[in-house]
């Protein structure tokens, strides 16, 4: 197995691991839920797959082929025409899949929402559509299950450290000049508005639960 696929396939691991953590911490009819649902598509997917390249990596290892520069202009050439979520959802299905979790923002800074804080979004490039709202529409059209998975730690933001040098360099600050404390205070909301703080899986959260949880949170 080459370094790059034992690091995707160490990812894909990893992010099955967090969801069920979260999913335990969201309550135990939901972690019962995701023990016998099992089998689910997690997708991982924005510019940088113009350029062939892993989610975030590219910058976050000093050695890396692609520069920070060439790395943040990637979305000025992201235009994924034939983006159907409808054909992903059923796609889903067809598989005997339970559930989709969907990226909605890497540690890279770039929302695939249209985000209200920032530029560096998908409605900021050719393709001009808000690819989760779509996403999240055909996934309650056809009785999907689907969470999202949302990085607080956002390299693009100002606050965060110089991204063209080591971290051992240049460690990460505050928006106010200081060292930024630990853990950070992000939000995550949900589709019906909910949000919290310091939960401690604040970096998933789940848009269209099961039906046998009681609807949508």
């Amino acid at each position: 197995m080459s370094v790059k696929a034992a690091r995707l396939a160490a990812l894909c691991l990893l992010g099955c691991i967090e969801f069920a953590a979260c999913a335990q911490a969201a309550g135990q009819q939901e972690y019962r839920w995701f023990q016998d649902a099992k089998f689910g598509m997690f997708i991982h997917w924005g510019p940088y797959s113009v350029a062939s390249v892993e989610a975030s990596w590219p910058i976050m290892v000093p050695d890396s082929s692609l520069s920070y520069d060439d790395y943040i202009a990637l979305p000025s050439r992201f235009n994924p025409v034939k983006f159907d979520a409808k054909a992903w959802v059923r796609l889903a299905k067809a598989a005997g899949q339970k559930y989709i979790v969907f990226t909605t923002k890497h540690h890279d800074g770039f929302a695939m929402f249209d985000a209200t804080n920032t530029d560096y979004k998908i409605t900021k490039t050719p393709f001009d559509r808000d690819v989760f709202a779509e996403l999240a529409r055909a996934a309650r059209e056809e009785g999907m299950p689907l969470g999202i998975y949302y990085s607080p730690p956002d390299m693009h933001h100002p606050g965060y450290r110089d991204m063209t040098r080591p971290a051992h360099e240049h460690p990460w600050r505050g928006g106010d000049g200081r060292a930024a404390p630990a853990g950070g205070g992000a939000l995550h909301r949900t589709q019906s508005g909910r949000r919290g703080a310091g939960e401690p899986c604040r970096g998933l959260a789940m848009v269209e639960r099961p039906r046998s949880s009681g609807g949508r949170g």
